[in-house]
This record gives C-alpha cells, structure tokens and sequence, in this order.
C-alpha cells in the first residue's frame, strides 16, 4: 500500500518541514519512494510501495507543463484499457504505471475520469490554473481517506495522524461517535472518534477552492429493482466470469503475490482462480490455531495441498499475543475497532511481508453474498411463520435440521471481488439503543459438513431447513442482480 498527505496554508504562514513530518509519519506504508511537492497555498506528499512500473512512477507526480500534480494510493485494474484510450486522444506516456494513466486521465477529463477509474484508490490533484484541490476514494471505500477543516484550510491524509501532526488542530473526543461505537463497535459513516476529523465517503470526490469545500457523489450502488431474477446456470456463469477477471487483474504485479488462505471458501475460492492465472508456483500463508476448537488448519492444509502451493503457517498461541504487539497494532490503526480478528490479520501481514509484497485473500465476500450467520436470522426473522412462532413462543416450531453451514467471518485483506484494505467485521449488528432480534439468538451452530447437522439447543425452536444448495443460488442471484460490474473492484 502507498500513502499520502497534504493541506493548504492560505489563512496562515506556513512551515515549510510540516508536509516532511506528515509524510514521514505513514512511511511504514510506503518504504520505497518519498516525495513532497508544495507552492504558496498547498503542500503535497507521498510514499509509495511499488507495485507496478517499480523503476518509474515516482510521487508526487506533475504534468509537463506543471498545471496537474498527483498524489495516488491503490491500484487501478482498468489502466490498461484507459491508457490506449488516452494514447488514441494524443497523449503520450513516459512510465507504465498506472499513476500516470490517473494524471492524464484527470487532464483529459477533470472529474468525470474518477467514474472511469476501476479499482481501489485515494487521491488528491492540485490545478494550479483553477486554484482547486480535488481528493476522491474509490467506490466501496477500500483506501482510506481522513480529512479536516481548520477555518479556510483543509488538511487530509490516508491516516489521521497525517492530520494530527499539525499542532493547529485539535485533539477531542467526538462524543456523538464515541457513543456509536460503543453501542456497534464502529464509527459509521463519516464520522471517527476525533472531533472535527472526516472520512470522505466511499463513491464521493470533494473540491477545495479559495477556502470553501465542495463534497460530491460520483458513484451509488444500483439497487433498483432488475426484474426478473437470472437462471441459477446464468448466474454461476456470470459469477465464474467475474471472478475470474477480478482475481486475474489482482495478479497483475512487478513484486511477489501470495495469498492468505483461511481454509474457507472465500479465500479458498480466492486461490482457486489465481492458481488459473499464476505464471508460478503461488505462496500461501495462514494462521492456525493448534489445540483450539477453532482451528482450521486440516482444512487449509488441504486446500494448500491441492493447489500444490509453498505454504507457510504461523501459530498463534497466548505467547504470541503481547502487549508490545498490541500496542503496535493499535498504533498502525490509528481508530479502534472491536474486531478480534484484526489481531491474527496483523500477525499474518507481518509474516507474509517477508515473502511477497502483495496479498490476495477472501475479504469483502461475506458482505457481498450475505455469508454472516446474521443475513441469514435476518432473513428467516422476515418470513410470516417464523414471525408467527415467535410471537406465539411456541415450543412446536419446525425441528427438522438447521440453516446450511456458512462460513465464519474470517479477517484478511485485499481480494475477492471485492477488495478492503483494512480489516473490519461489517456483521449485522444490533443498532444502538434497540433489543437484539429474538431470531438472531435462534440461530444453531452447524458442523461445517455438506450435509447441515445442529447442535443442541436451548431455544424453544430450530430453523427450517434449507438445503446449502438452494440457500447459495439465493445468495448468488440476489447479488448478481443487485450488484453491477462496476460496483466490484
């Protein structure tokens, strides 16, 4: 991953080393390049993990005549095409990275290029002849992008402590934020736990200019209603095909790629189609739990072993977990978050570092195909006879079986069809201030098998059952039909 930062300095005098501090200050996420690029009212820097074009591309990056600078995090899987689309309206390129094809895109289109754009970024332009700063994020969010205004100066960055490094700004609770964190364990939306401080939105671009901000939304989810749902043999295909393309574009690298495999089948699914694309033997790289009854290592070593990979695994014992590890865990987060799992993801980032430079991995395919337990109580909780039941509080509701096995939540980072750089458990929760679902509690644990068998239960009733099969052509054509290509990073 890459990092930048900047502000603008139009109300006060300015320190000219500020912009070196905030650089300096994410340079865990980018070791192999620093730059700073500044004038009388902005001040620009970055720091880069090359990934692609690693002899060029180097940040921050100008047009010829100076008018455009860029500062670029992520990736985008559509450079290609764009690139010969812009050669085709006169450009000429210097590099092969897909920096540049950001660049010129932005000369050629102004904003209407960040809807070109597919992948998973943040950025920010300077125009000198208009005077305006424009950051963006990507579509579903992936890349972080935290921003603050202090009177007619913004100050933003992929982390807050970008922002932080200035004295100026103030360092308070948001109390409002604090209280929805405790009640969801997240800060959603914009908002984070320091007053003042903002992420822009997924989907959404903001301009500055002469002091005052503008926020808007280039991108939503297309929700509406499609009609008629696809064929269950329509969307395997139409599926097969999409992660085929999103997994092949993740491939695409100057540096080692691995994979973290959790022996799901999220990142299993992962693996599968990489192991089509690889032009080497791929590393694999998983956590396991020995002794715990959670561990999964049978079933990762299994699906390693299939794929013939170079597999590597770290345990992860009491000895493991220090406080030195936590507290650097915490330090790199920057916000809290009540997800467990970032624990094992932070020890399997720190093992796999050693080997590859990029990480594919299952993230993102839980929320997109409904793969918490908690979709699925959701979805019986709506159904007319398990409402009656409940209400009733009748003891002879269906006993036959439960709810087909889904796989648990588990936390890795940068893939699937739908990428997230950082690890977060996006469950359904109860909201804040309301009583839990009495479905959300009836929900029976399955052993993970083909053919879905319960254990016993204290709840007076048991789900229908749904054979997996079935549950998983629900899940499939609802996503499909909801989802366009476009929404899959």
């Amino acid at each position: 991953m890459c990092g930048i930062a900047g502000f603008t300095h139009t109300g006060s005098s300015y320190l000219p080393e500020r912009i070196y501090q905030a650089v300096s200050s994410i340079g865990h996420r980018g070791p192999d390049q620093q730059g700073i690029w500044q004038n009388e009212v902005v001040s620009l820097g970055a720091t880069r993990l090359k990934v692609i074009d690693r002899s060029a591309g180097s940040q921050p990056m100008s047009s010829g005549d100076n008018n455009v600078t860029l500062i670029f995090n992520g990736e985008i899987y559509n450079h290609v095409e764009l690139r010969d689309q812009l050669i085709g309206l006169g450009h000429r390129f210097t590099t092969a990275c897909d920096t540049e094809v950001v660049l010129r895109a932005f000369i050629e289109w102004d904003t209407a290029c960040i809807e070109k754009l597919r992948g998973m970024f943040a950025l920010a332009v300077w125009q000198e002849t208009r005077q305006r700063l424009v950051l963006a994020r990507d579509r579903m969010g992936i890349k972080p992008l935290y921003y603050a205004r202090r009177g007619r100066d913004i100050y933003f960055g992929s982390e807050m402590k970008t922002i932080f490094c200035h004295p100026e700004v103030s360092r308070n609770i948001d109390l409002n934020a604090l209280d929805t964190y405790l009640g969801l364990n997240y800060v959603p939306g914009a908002h984070t736990l320091a007053e003042g401080v903002l992420k822009l939105l997924p989907g959404h671009f903001l301009t500055w200019h002469d002091g005052e901000i503008s926020s808007h939304r280039y991108w939503q989810a297309n929700l509406r209603d499609h009609g008629a749902l696809p064929t269950l043999e329509d969307s395997t295909a139409q599926l097969d095909q999409l992660l085929t393309q999103s997994v092949k574009e993740h491939l695409v690298a100057d540096v080692p790629v691995g994979v973290w495999l959790s022996g799901g089948i999220d990142s299993s699914t992962v693996l599968h189609y990489a192991s089509q694309h690889a032009s080497k033997q791929l590393k694999t790289f998983s956590i396991t739990f020995n002794g715990r009854e959670f561990d999964e290592t049978r079933y990762v070593r299994e699906i390693a072993t299939r794929y013939a990979t170079d597999h590597h695994e770290l345990d992860l014992g009491p000895a493991s977990v220090t406080p030195e590890s936590i507290t650097e865990l915490a330090y790199y987060s920057d916000e809290p978050n009540a997800d467990a799992g970032a624990v094992p993801v932070w020890h399997l980032s720190r093992m796999s570092a050693r080997d590859v430079t990029v990480a594919l991995s299952g993230e993102g395919a839980d929320e997109l195909f409904g793969g918490y337990i908690t979709y699925l109580a959701d979805t019986y909780a709506d159904a007319p006879a398990l409402s009656l039941a409940l209400s009733a509080g009748s003891p002879s509701a269906p006993q036959t079986g439960c709810a087909p096995p889904t796989r648990r939540s588990a936390s890795t980072t940068n893939c699937s069809a739908s990428s997230m750089e950082h690890c977060s458990t996006n469950a359904t929760r109860t909201p804040f201030g309301m009583e839990p679902s009495p479905a959300t509690s009836a929900v029976n644990s399955c052993s993970r098998t083909t053919t879905p068998t319960c254990s016993k239960s204290s709840q007076p009733f048991r789900l229908a059952e749904t054979s997996a099969a079935s549950w998983h052509s629900i899940r499939l054509t609802t996503c499909l039909t909801t989802c366009s290509p476009k929404s899959i990073a």
